[in-house]
């Protein structure tokens, strides 16, 4: 763990000199796919197709994009643009067309997905409707699909916030803490436990991405994780540009890496 996060670090330490083989609009392109690829099921379960498509040509284009609203309203557009990218870069990894992704999760518990397999119940902080929860799912298959492609996925969380789940004593609790327990084995899975909560302004997922010629792109989201759902207003972010440009994704990377090696994963 503390030679694999160091090397994360120097990752965001410096740019590529290096010409991406990356075209602007590939990634885009890929994300898009995903989205068209799953558009059946999306609408089934009454996700905006529609917005989720137009946060992704955001995203890509100009470098952020932003959902602001209810939980209701955010979570389903913005969790399934995730799925979509996590599917999309596990395609470019087995193409070759990038060679390597580190995935890193700040969060209050280890990150959802991977306490997650079938089951749904005990997930969130309310019973969600049909669109959200089938985001539950559709993070337990893209982030599985991303580990089988071999990105890394480093997990950072809250010991104190995984013993009070494991102090719970609740079927739903003894049955995340079963699946996590055997998922961090995995040798794609890096175990992070820090020492001190997680503050809500840093909790998200960062993207470290390598093309074949070596050029880094970065790409972070703030969110809320769903045993947190808020019943108020929220609002989901995510960056996404080459690490060359440095700009606020850059240094919101930089900042969760910080935390996570300044409070106990070393």
């Amino acid at each position: 763990m503390k030679k694999t996060l160091l090397l994360t670090l120097l990752f965001l330490s410096f740019s590529s000199p290096n010409y991406s083989s990356v075209s602007p609009n590939l990634f885009e392109k890929s994300f898009q796919e995903k989205i068209t690829e799953f558009t059946p099921l999306l609408l089934e379960k009454k996700i905006n197709v529609s917005a989720v498509q137009t946060f992704l040509s955001t995203l890509c284009r100009e470098g952020y994009a932003e959902v602001e609203g209810l939980d209701t309203e955010c979570r389903s557009i913005c969790v399934t643009a995730q799925g979509a990218i996590e599917e999309a870069l596990a395609h470019l990894l087995k193409k070759g067309t990038i060679r390597k992704v580190d995935a890193i999760f700040l969060t209050p518990l280890p990150t959802t997905p991977l306490r997650k397999k079938g089951q749904t119940t005990g997930l969130s902080s309310e019973t969600f409707d049909p669109a959200r929860a089938y985001t539950l799912d559709m993070r337990e298959v893209s982030l599985r699909v991303l580990r089988k492609a071999h990105a890394t996925i480093h997990v950072a969380y809250s010991k104190d916030a995984f013993e009070r789940l494991k102090s719970s004593e609740s079927e739903d609790s003894l049955k995340q803490i079963k699946i996590w327990e055997k998922e961090k084995k995995h040798p794609y899975v890096m175990d992070a436990p820090l020492s001190v909560d997680i503050p809500s302004e840093l909790v998200g997922a960062l993207y470290l991405i390598e093309d074949s010629n070596k050029e880094r792109f970065i790409l972070t989201t703030h969110g809320i994780q769903a045993k947190d759902a808020p019943n108020g207003f929220a609002i989901w972010k995510k960056w996404f540009s080459p690490a060359s440009e440095k700009g606020e994704g850059y240094h919101r990377a930089l900042q969760m890496m910080n935390f996570i090696f300044e409070n106990g994963a070393l």
